[in-house]
């Protein structure tokens, strides 16, 4: 694994992060879309947040780092970066719309990449490739965890949300990673385009998050699977009545975490905690929420 700087740090991390309730598999599967909204300031290491008049789930996901902003850069399986662990925080109020998320309102400015470790060390320096194969994923990759701990609102037990290394082998980063370059270098990224150096890569693997939690999953889906869209299916649902159906589920999933306070309230420490595949501590950091 490439190792060009233990001690490597991009100056004020800038994020493209990415959202889909559909199978991460499934939804880049027809040329690996990006969908998402640039946060123009990302916090690291410890940061407090205004609270609002609703929950915040912290979810557990993971961000590459770059020494400079891919519009800059020729990026290719060999690019180098830094693998580091990030809350992205969601409000659980606009995930309840049944229309389309408004998603810099649902999760801009919530998010909090974590920053250092054990005697300096900071993330994991990796090349893309290092991702894009599950068979010759370094073992500190492959086995790497960004772990986020909350205690929610109804006071029940702790909530962990767990992102692995290898969870990543389902994304085609590079494409990912190349589709993020394109767009910031579009009109419709503005001038905040070109700062943009770190690329968030989603909530992936069963654990990241109560949107990818699979139970939970089945359950949102079947209760926004009205008996005329089940019919239809026997065929196929039209695009409209498909994103119809997958913007009910979320929305119904959402509705669930809501009503049984599993998200975090106010005063509320969200942390972080990246531990790499030799079980060394390489990052951490603590989202806090103000009171009310």
């Amino acid at each position: 694994m490439a190792r060009w700087g233990r001690h490597f740090r991009p100056a004020t991390p800038h994020s493209l992060t990415r959202h889909a309730l559909v199978p991460i598999r499934r939804s880049h599967e027809a040329g690996g879309k990006y969908e998402g909204i640039i946060d123009r300031a990302v916090p690291e290491g410890r940061h407090a947040i205004d609270w609002r008049d609703d929950g915040l789930d912290g979810e557990a996901e993971w961000v590459f780092l770059f020494q400079e902003p891919p519009v800059e850069m020729h990026i290719t399986p060999e690019t180098d970066c830094i693998l580091q662990g990030m809350i992205e925080g969601k409000w659980i109020r606009p995930m309840m719309e049944s229309g389309t998320v408004d998603w810099s309102v649902a999760s801009g400015g919530n998010n909090l990449i974590a920053k250092g470790g054990e005697e300096g060390v900071a993330g994991l320096p990796i090349k893309i490739r290092d991702i894009e194969d599950h068979k010759s994923m370094p073992r500190e990759v492959r086995g790497a965890k960004a772990i986020v701990r909350y205690r929610p609102a109804s006071g029940r037990e702790t909530v962990e949300h767990v992102t692995f290394g290898r969870d990543l082998v389902e994304i085609p980063v590079l494409k990912l990673v190349q589709g993020v370059q394109r767009y910031c270098r579009t009109s419709r990224a503005g001038e905040a385009g070109a700062r943009v150096n770190a690329v968030n890569l989603g909530a992936a693997g069963r654990l990241a998050a109560y949107a990818t939690d699979p139970a939970r999953r089945r359950r949102a889906f079947f209760g926004a699977f009205c008996p005329i869209s089940f019919a239809r299916s026997a065929g196929h649902l039209s695009h409209d009545e498909a994103v119809d159906l997958l913007n009910r589920t979320r929305a119904n999933l959402f509705r669930e975490v809501s009503s049984r306070r599993e998200s975090a309230g106010p005063g509320s420490e969200i942390s972080i905690a990246d531990i790499d595949g030799n079980d060394v501590l390489v990052g951490k950091g603590a989202l806090l929420l103000a009171k009310q």
